[in-house]
């Protein structure tokens, strides 16, 4: 059994102004919890994060989010399914988002594995949730209000 909380915050003085807006301070807070269990041939567990977004001269933007991710073994390798659901932010509504994640991942030997995995998210008709892998990648248009997207992957791994 796993289980445990984290928080994070982080703080810009001045954002940078844009369009014609003005410079507004900016505060992001968040706090998760999470445990797991394993039952030996597969692994449940659960996540609740909370994140908040406080800037000023703009009413505060609140939102909570759990996941499931579920792993189980299926021949030498292991099978990776996780369900996650963004609720609304605090006082809105269609600004939520579903996204579930399946894949396989082989281990090659005791430090290398090769895996796939497909990911979909579904974005309310107000939410604009993305890939994390989005920005860092570069020259990918942000995601629309109410676009899905979808990722497929493939890679290898070594542990040095």
């Amino acid at each position: 059994m796993t289980v445990g909380a984290g928080s994070w915050r982080a703080e810009n003085d001045v954002n940078t102004p844009t369009a014609g807006l003005a410079a507004k301070a900016l505060k992001h807070t968040s706090w998760r919890v999470y445990g797991s269990y394993d039952f030996g041939m597969f692994k449940v567990g659960l996540t609740y994060d909370k994140s908040k977004v406080e800037q000023t001269g703009l009413a505060d933007r609140e939102r909570g989010a759990w996941s499931l991710p579920l792993t189980a073994k299926l021949g030498p390798g292991t099978a990776l399914f996780t369900y996650t659901a963004a609720q609304d932010l605090d006082g809105t509504s269609n600004t939520g988002a579903k996204m579930y994640s399946i894949g396989y991942d082989y281990p090659l030997s005791k430090r290398t594995s090769v895996g796939v995995s497909f990911a979909n998210i579904n974005n309310d008709s107000g939410a604009s949730y993305a890939m994390f892998t989005s920005a860092a990648l570069g020259g990918h248009p942000l995601v629309g209000f109410g676009q899905d997207q979808r990722q497929f992957y493939v890679g290898l791994r070594h542990a040095f």
